[in-house]
């Protein structure tokens, strides 16, 4: 180990303000301004000569009573063989030796002795500060510190919104409502054409219900009940937002012959990609003490549909903080819309980052196949007065299932033939008992409220979390996580570095190189002023 012996100038200073532990230590930008500051310092001793005997080399021995030097806590000097080098060390501890002789014991601050006689250290940084910090700094490393339990929403906005006002009714029918329905005693079907829509094939047709198609939900089912056969054809009634119609191409037509009119889409159509919301998020988060506060898991924006389906944007992974929500429909087979975000985590134009709306409120539709089989079956019966209705509908069911129906039914009349003839009628409205032809389904809570649409919030951890996380930063910096070149030089105040296996090189023996490598690795503080501990105003400085 190298000793350099305190042999020529010799300095023992007070008001020293960091100590032998390392947690801190004062920055200088030049050998000129370290060496002003410690001659700055206030003197309780110095000679020029060192020639007292020493058993050792970490110990002087001082011509001054012990009292006299009670608040030393910091030595200067020269070493006659290293020029004008200055070297620092710590007091350690005073030994009174004589009662006009003291013995200053001292351990070298590798921190000052050799800051410019290092290479500048370019090291894997744990942690450390950032400097300048501008509202929306994206931070990618993550932090081992908690965030608190609770959250706060601190903006919320409604995005494609869309209320009963603006909905309409889509009709799937395997009929062609346009067509003449005939009557009661001659009823009259007309398959649906098909099509293509959104660029689905489909065997349906479908319409549309609303004012503003000529015709109210009310008028459409109230027309229906003069052509019940009709509503059997329908086997959808969906309420849906009229955005999800934008591009789509609608006639009006006449429903089965009455005065009312209802839209009919009547062509292909491609789905349509609409941006709903492109904003910088960073504009309507509130001013925070610190910027990584803005990151996630402390801040972050929520997504969400009135189904419950959510996504999490994490602002660190936006572009600089900008994100759009596209929304595509489909109205075809199943609808369908699709939010889906660009501008997040480099996906582009895709669906791998959406939420997705599908169960839509439907309407019920009655089914009335069975009221007319019944009617088919009485009419039947007037016609043939000699022909016992029950008894023949009761001969029908034994005859279905093989039954022996006995004295319950009685012997076979004349009307046997008949009760075969409507053998098939029974059958049929047995299978097609009262029901609806569509059922109620869907989540309809969102239309009956008044809101369908995608919502936006702003989430926040609560004020009380925030300030301690940014007492935190204050005094460790950022998580930084990257190899960097070391520099303690970026605030106003004070830098603090902690690194992980850092490796110094320089002119300087190597168990000093040892010991910093340690320190660094620790973890320590650069200060630019000499309050130390008072960890306020400490701002970025730019460069």
């Amino acid at each position: 180990m190298a000793q350099f012996l305190p042999s020529a100038n010799i300095r023992i200073l007070t008001g020293i303000p960091w100590s032998e532990d390392y947690r801190d230590t004062r920055y200088f930008n030049s050998l000129a301004e370290q060496t002003q500051y410690f001659q700055g310092k206030t003197v309780l001793y110095s000679t020029e000569e060192n020639s007292a005997i020493r058993q050792d080399i970490n110990w002087i021995a001082v011509d001054m009573n012990i009292e006299q030097l009670w608040n030393a806590d910091y030595l200067m000097y020269q070493n006659e063989n290293m020029g004008t080098k200055w070297f620092y060390a710590f007091i350690t501890r005073l030994e009174m030796k004589a009662a006009s002789t003291t013995f200053v014991y001292y351990e070298i601050d590798v921190m000052q002795t050799w800051m410019f006689d290092i290479k500048p250290i370019q090291a894997y940084i744990q942690r450390k500060h950032f400097g300048i910090e501008t509202k929306g700094q994206i931070f990618m490393a993550e932090e081992d510190i908690g965030t608190g339990e609770s959250y706060i929403t601190t903006r919320s906005e409604m995005v494609s919104y869309s209320d009963d006002s603006s909905t309409v009714i889509l009709i799937t029918s395997t009929v062609d409502l346009s067509k003449d329905g005939g009557s009661f005693d001659d009823p009259q079907l007309t398959g649906a054409s098909g099509g293509v829509v959104h660029n689905l094939p489909t065997g349906c047709n479908y319409y549309l219900i609303g004012q503003q198609y000529g015709c109210t939900v009310y008028e459409f089912f109230n027309a229906l009940e003069t052509y019940p056969w009709l509503s059997q054809g329908i086997i959808g009634a969906t309420i849906i937002p009229e955005f999800m119609l934008t591009d789509v191409p609608i006639d009006n037509v006449t429903l089965a012959g009455e005065s009312l009119t209802i839209g009919w889409i009547s062509d292909n159509s491609n789905p349509v990609n609409t941006s709903v919301f492109a904003k910088n998020i960073f504009t309507d988060f509130p001013d925070v003490a610190k910027q990584k506060l803005l990151m996630y898991p402390y801040s972050y924006v929520e997504i969400s549909l009135f189904n419950g389906s959510t996504l999490i944007i994490k602002p660190q992974y936006t572009n600089n903080g900008f994100i759009q929500i596209q929304r595509t429909s489909v109205i075809s087979a199943s609808p369908e819309i699709k939010y889906w975000i660009t501008g997040y985590e480099d996906l582009g134009l895709n669906y791998d980052f959406s939420l997705s709306v599908k169960d839509f409120p439907q309407c019920p539709v009655q089914d009335t196949s069975y009221l007319l089989t019944i009617d088919k079956i009485e009419r039947y019966s007037e016609m043939n007065g000699d022909f016992n209705i029950v008894n023949s509908i009761l001969q029908a069911v034994a005859s279905l299932f093989s039954l022996n129906a006995g004295g319950v039914v009685g012997s076979l009349n004349s009307g046997y033939q008949q009760s075969e003839k409507i053998k098939l009628d029974l059958k049929y409205a047995d299978t097609l008992s009262p029901t609806l032809a569509t059922q109620a389904g869907g989540s309809g809570f969102a239309y009956a409220s008044g809101k369908m649409g995608c919502h936006v919030r702003w989430r926040m951890i609560d004020k009380t979390h925030q300030k301690m996380i940014s007492d935190y930063w204050n005094l460790f910096g950022y998580s930084c996580k990257e190899v960097q070149v070391v520099n303690p030089n970026l605030m106003s105040r004070f830098d603090y570095v902690a690194t992980r296996d850092c490796h110094v090189v320089g002119s300087v023996p190597n168990n000093d190189i040892k010991k910093m490598e340690q320190i660094y690795d620790t973890g320590i503080r650069f200060w630019h002023d000499d309050n130390i501990g008072d960890y306020s105003n400490n701002v970025g400085v730019r460069k």
